[in-house]
């Protein structure tokens, strides 16, 4: 489940993303393809999507907090997720580390209405390979 271009995201627990809640209920998210997610495209700090573990079909939508290697291939590489809150829902306190290719999108742009949007807080790293989607962000939710 690849995307070729910038897709958008409805989060269902809002209020789980203190960095992102403005008092609306109907906040969506721009999440831009990682076509071959690393630690070299994927940063601490970014806020991805990402395949549930446990439910291909559904979601996530969680901070990388950090990396990890299990082995010696690309493949190995694995990613510590969390929600911003203690009660944000499941993250890797509970399913552990996910392989870092179920990472589909960074979000980068968050959307309530015309007065309330904006770029999404993540690592400084991320933000070369977001620039152009971000500067245009309002523009994908028109």
């Amino acid at each position: 489940m690849k995307w070729i271009s910038p897709v958008i995201v409805k989060l269902n627990n809002i209020r789980s993303f203190p960095s992102l809640y403005r008092g609306f209920a109907d906040t969506r998210l721009l999440a831009r393809n990682i076509p071959h997610p690393s630690n070299t495209t994927v940063f601490p700090g970014d806020l991805v999507v990402f395949q549930h573990p446990w439910d291909e079909k559904k979601l996530l939508v969680r901070r990388v907090k950090s990396f990890y290697q299990a082995g010696s291939t690309k493949d190995s590489q694995l990613v510590w997720v969390a929600s911003e809150t203690l009660n944000g829902g499941i993250d890797s306190r509970t399913f552990g580390p996910i392989p870092v290719s179920s990472i589909l999108a960074r979000a980068i742009y968050y959307y309530n209405n015309d007065y309330t949007h904006g770029p999404i807080k993540n690592n400084e790293k991320a933000y070369s390979y977001d620039e152009a989607f971000i500067s245009q962000g309002k523009q994908f939710f028109e």
